[in-house]
């Protein structure tokens, strides 16, 4: 072999070799680089594992002053990660008189609404095995009852779910002072649908409902053959490891869930413990650690230590959105409202309020964090479980936010001047007892333009709970966002009467000043002190008449006339008022309601007799007269409001 070739057969074997060791440095670096960005990756996802011991750090020192300064007598945080409980903290006290400390761990509290995201998880595990639809009429499942329809549009699970089935409020009876009180949610719904049709069609407009998922509960119960109780027991509660959870307690029993009212001087009054006819809308109690197990399955795609609760793919249908009033407004899931935290990571959530309890519930799916926290007096509203999410918000650190939001800058006086007005959030039902309710309802804001933009003043549950004014400014035609923050408002025309959506996640709607709250009721008191003065003045009369040697005759109709108005009917609304929830007694429906119909055929008698006084020549009274017409003004007046022992509406 020539020196050339054994030189050229080198030389190729020495480029080859150093081709080939190019390729492993190559291939080291890009492993090398992967292992980089692998180890930031897993550094990054490390910054959002929350610790127990920076949770104490943010948390304790904001809930122990808080309580003290809300007067809050006990308070319970449970905080959740991946499949643990990364933070369980009771303050203060659960039982004040005894003072026994409040513990997540043994403390049984009342979660109120928050029931109705374990009702509608229970409620799509029959969706997964195909016993119900959430597209279809749920006449179609109900055997003793039938709901009635609005503009022929029958209501669907999903309607129901989602809090736009159009059902009128419910008020009456929701609850039992006792057990032997209890008519079960069965019986209570026969009355509901008889006595309160729906009030709008289905599926045009959110409004948050109790009968809806109490509706929901029982639906359970005709398609599972099973109390909601047993159900809920055997589908959820035994798997996901919840042995305190009860949807109901003995009456005495010691382990009953203790919350306080607050008067103005501090003082504690403890709160008696009620029993719900439609439980699967508020009756759950449990221990809040135990209830964080639920979070931890809600946040795993319903697993729980090795346990499937529901599907992956009905876990992310629950969470995401099924409605929503518009586009930029924050919908709802089934069983949770959607949102946001201040730094725009998104969130899951709901809360709950019974008898002084309030309870808020916050999941973030991405970081797979529960946040449970609940108080056992009402007076705060949510203000400590805001703060509490908000500090744990802190830790998570500031996101990129999208600044790319068109904004109108202007927008004509014509356009402003529509969306001023007051606007309300009925509460009371438009049938039924408690339809007078509405004199008391508090649930409303005023919106006056300034410039382009709108100010709202009203109550809002996240502050101090004084009245605030927030600026809002418009991005879209007909949608307004809050300055320096995310909540936005969306006006529409409907019905003729404008309406605005967003405030407090509910929809408002415009009112006339003699439709408010405040020129009702004065109507209505100015019914009663005309009545106080003309008993007042029927009684001086008499006495006078009565010491007198002029003894001409008083009438003695307009006397209990102004006595029933005067005295019985205030009578009327202060029981009705304390007793809405656990209905009236016979006497009251059919007594001291009948009572305003025996002063309307004395007006009627007494305008007939002076009728028949001037017909004859004998003269008429203009003042009996006008009494007359007053009783029947007033009657007619109570019986449009549903104050009578008959209903009109």
């Amino acid at each position: 072999m020539k020196k050339s070739e054994v030189f050229g057969r080198f030389l190729s074997l020495w480029l080859a070799s150093c081709l080939l060791s190019l390729i492993v440095l190559s291939v080291s670096v890009v492993c090398i680089t992967d292992r980089v960005d692998a180890a930031s990756v897993v550094h990054s996802a490390d910054r959002t594992n929350l610790s127990a011991a920076e949770l104490e750090q943010a948390v304790s020192p904001l809930v122990k002053e808080q309580i003290r300064k809300l007067n809050i007598p006990g308070a319970a945080v449970v905080i959740t990660q991946g499949e643990d409980i990364i933070f369980s903290q009771g303050y203060g006290y659960a039982n004040v008189e005894q003072q026994i400390r409040m513990n997540p761990r043994d403390t049984l509290v009342r979660i109120g609404s928050l029931t109705k995201t374990i009702t509608a998880t229970a409620a799509m595990q029959l969706v997964e095995q195909g016993k119900i639809d959430t597209g279809e009429d749920v006449n179609d499942y109900l055997t003793s009852y039938q709901l009635d329809t609005f503009n022929q549009q029958p209501i669907t699970l999903h309607h129901l779910l989602t809090h736009t089935a159009g059902l009128d409020q419910v008020m009456y009876r929701t609850v039992a002072a006792s057990q032997d009180e209890l008519v079960g949610a069965e019986s209570f719904l026969q009355q509901y649908v008889k006595d309160q049709p729906p009030v709008r069609e289905p599926g045009t407009e959110y409004e948050y409902n109790n009968a809806g998922l109490g509706l929901v509960g029982n639906l359970i119960e005709q398609v599972s053959g099973q109390s909601l109780d047993e159900y809920l027991k055997e589908h959820l509660f035994q798997p996901l490891g919840m042995a305190t959870a009860a949807l109901d307690m003995p009456d005495g029993s010691p382990g009953l869930p203790l919350s306080y009212d607050v008067d103005e001087e501090g003082n504690y009054h403890s709160i008696p413990y009620e029993h719900f006819n439609i439980p699967g809308a508020g009756g759950l109690s449990v221990t809040p650690n135990e209830f964080a197990h639920f979070m931890i399955a809600q946040l795993n795609e319903g697993m729980y230590k090795g346990k499937a609760m529901l599907k992956p793919e009905t876990v992310h249908t629950m969470q995401h959105e099924q409605y929503a009033d518009h586009p930029e407004l924050a919908g709802v899931g089934y069983g949770f409202f959607l949102g946001k935290l201040s730094n725009d990571i998104p969130m899951v959530y709901h809360t709950g309020e019974v008898e002084g309890f309030i309870s808020k519930m916050v999941l973030i799916p991405s970081r797979q964090i529960g946040i449970y926290v609940v108080i056992n007096a009402g007076q705060s509203d949510v203000q400590l479980h805001n703060q509490v999410v908000e500090s744990i918000t802190d830790l998570l650190g500031p996101v990129n936010k999208d600044t790319s939001q068109v904004v109108i800058t202007s927008l004509s006086a014509e356009q402003m001047q529509n969306y001023e007005g007051h606007y309300m959030y009925q509460l009371s039902p438009q049938h039924g007892w408690g339809r007078w309710v509405k004199f008391f309802e508090k649930a409303s804001y005023t919106i006056r333009a300034d410039g382009d933009n709108l100010i709202v003043s009203g109550t809002f549950p996240e502050e101090e709970g004084e009245e605030q004014h927030k600026r809002f400014v418009p991005f879209q035609e007909g949608v307004f966002q809050e300055e320096g923050a995310g909540q936005s408002i969306w006006f529409h025309k409907q019905d003729g009467q404008w309406k605005v959506s967003g405030l407090n996640g509910v929809t408002m709607t415009q009112t006339s000043w003699w439709n408010t709250p405040l020129f009702l009721l004065a109507v209505f008191a100015c019914f009663i002190l005309f009545w106080i003065f003309i008993a007042m003045t029927w009684l001086i009369h008499y006495i006078i008449r009565w010491f007198s040697s002029n003894r001409r005759p008083v009438s003695r109709m307009i006397g209990v006339m102004a006595v029933i108005y005067a005295i019985a009917v205030p009578l009327q609304i202060v029981y009705g008022l304390t007793h809405m929830s656990t209905g009236f007694p016979f006497w009251y429906r059919w007594g001291l309601c009948s009572l305003p119909w025996i002063a309307a055929l004395l007006g009627l008698i007494l305008l007939l007799q002076n009728v028949r006084g001037a017909v004859r020549g004998n003269g008429g009274s203009i003042g009996r007269s006008a009494l007359a017409v007053m009783a029947l003004t007033f009657t007619a007046y109570m019986g449009y409001w549903n104050m009578l022992s008959i209903h009109f509406y």
